[in-house]
């Protein structure tokens, strides 16, 4: 009969002729979250397949896929060849990339795609969660548009990294929570929180959550849950401790623990990104403490703001954080509808409101943080990267001895040695693993044919004392930053 019926009124009211006139307005949400769906899709699926790096991450977590394809783990002695290298994630990820090396060859492409199936998977349970929670089909849909939309998704959805699956396999497992009292369910959630953690290991605050709130309903299935959570995990992490001789633990835990200042930087950016979210999920915490999802929130916080604390911190390790936030505050907008259903006419005013501001936000938070490539500007950037990076490509290619180079994915496409990657060392500098002269003794005896770097190396220290010893610019080959925007004069030195 009403072919627009909308989630904001009940179905046994019929609309007067003063809610008929604002029905365009319930649609703006949806018209302008559907729009910034068909751009998330534009910017992940044209920029996808490019060959080489778009984001400085994905340059340090390639060359792990490439040794499981080549039957080793990642973990070696950084006092070893290849010296300083570091992998601080688990293997998962890199896991299931080098399984599709045979297939596909060494293309970055693999990862990026198991990024996009993720954050993909990710909306499509954040949709079931919220549409379990409401029985409102309408509102799940936009949950899932605001998920899939959101700031980190923009981002993540196109890059090499690992915390797209990491939190796929996370929100699975509180959706088995969700349901728990289905059979196997808890075992399931258990397996799929181990695998969180063998993807990126600071996602645990989901299995902690699951464990308190199961212990509140049963304390006997918590005791299940724990003992089906723990004791593989710890099994894992001593099997692969074992075999790579204590350096996986290492690697994974020793090499990234070290705090340094809090990064309240990261904080604030969050906050201005999601006032909306963070505002409707205190307000159904206050009335559902005992809930999964609040539990889940309020451990979230605790784990994720000790990582700001971390060396290198950034607003990405806030990212679990966002997707919660997405799921409780459409459910919060549920409660609120339903409070209200004495008065639709208001009712659907102040969600109208709610729901329009919630879509400009993604607008402007996207537009304000570093979504660079629009369809105005992305061809031209594309080609001039892809000029620039094949003719550093092609120095590589070139080079007739061990090669130096500030991204090692250019290494590991032309099968040539890896050295280090600079981040990852300048990282192991500040925690004082490794000295300026230990570094400086390595540079020296390598005897590098060519070294191509254009910032970060400028932090390692002993680097330029290296660098003047025997070698000499050659030339300057200018980049523009896919994430910033910025323009990175590559520096290119040979002997």
């Amino acid at each position: 009969m009403y072919p627009y019926r909308l989630i904001f009124i009940p179905q046994h009211t019929t609309p007067n002729k003063e809610m008929k006139n604002k029905k365009l307005f319930f649609i703006l949400p949806f018209i302008l979250l559907g729009g910034l769906f068909l751009l998330f899709l534009y910017h992940s699926l044209i920029i996808i397949d490019y060959p080489f790096i778009i984001d400085e991450d994905e340059s340090y977590l390639f060359p792990a896929a490439d040794f499981i394809h080549n039957g080793e783990l990642p973990y070696m002695d950084i006092y070893k060849d290849p010296f300083f290298y570091t992998n601080e994630y688990p293997p998962v990820y890199s896991m299931i990339t080098a399984a599709f090396f045979p297939l596909f060859g060494k293309k970055i492409i693999i990862g990026r795609i198991i990024s996009l199936i993720s954050t993909t998977l990710i909306s499509i349970i954040a949709y079931k969660i919220i549409k379990q929670k409401t029985k409102n089909k309408i509102l799940s849909i936009f949950g899932f548009l605001v998920t899939i939309t959101s700031y980190f998704m923009f981002m993540l959805a196109r890059l090499y990294k690992v915390d797209a699956l990491a939190m796929f396999f996370t929100i699975l497992g509180i959706y088995f929570i969700l349901n728990h009292t289905k059979k196997n369910n808890i075992y399931l959630a258990a397996l799929s929180f181990i695998l969180a953690f063998y993807t990126k290991q600071t996602f645990i605050a989901a299995p902690i959550a699951s464990f308190i709130f199961i212990f509140i309903k049963n304390k006997r299935k918590s005791i299940r849950f724990a003992i089906s959570y723990i004791i593989p995990l710890t099994f894992t992490l001593i099997l692969l401790t074992i075999i790579t001789k204590g350096q996986y633990f290492l690697h994974t835990i020793v090499y990234t623990a070290q705090l340094g200042k809090f990064y309240f930087g990261a904080l604030e950016d969050f906050i201005i990104l999601f006032p909306i979210l963070i505002l409707l999920t205190i307000y159904y915490i206050t009335t559902n403490i005992r809930n999964i999802l609040s539990i889940y929130f309020l451990t979230a916080i605790i784990t994720n703001l000790l990582q700001l604390s971390k060396i290198g911190a950034s607003t990405y390790y806030l990212f679990e954080l966002s997707i919660i936030l997405t799921i409780i505050s459409c459910i919060s907008i549920n409660i609120l509808l339903k409070k209200g259903q004495k008065n639709p006419i208001m009712v659907a005013s102040y969600s109208q409101i709610i729901i329009i501001i919630l879509a400009l936000f993604q607008i402007i938070s996207l537009n304000n943080n570093m979504v660079v490539l629009t369809p105005l500007n992305t061809k031209d950037i594309i080609n001039k990267n892809l000029f620039a990076d094949n003719k550093i490509n092609k120095y590589v290619i070139n080079a007739t001895g061990n090669v130096l180079i500030q991204e090692p994915i250019y290494n590991v496409l032309n099968d040539k040695k890896i050295n280090f990657e600079s981040w990852v060392l300048w990282e192991l500098q500040t925690k004082k693993i490794v000295t300026k002269q230990e570094f400086y003794n390595y540079c020296k005896k390598q005897n590098f044919s060519l070294i191509a770097y254009y910032d970060e190396f400028d932090l390692i220290e002993g680097f330029k004392e290296c660098l003047n010893i025997k070698y000499k610019k050659i030339e300057t080959i200018p980049k523009i930053s896919f994430v910033y925007g910025k323009t990175q004069n590559w520096s290119i030195y040979k002997k």
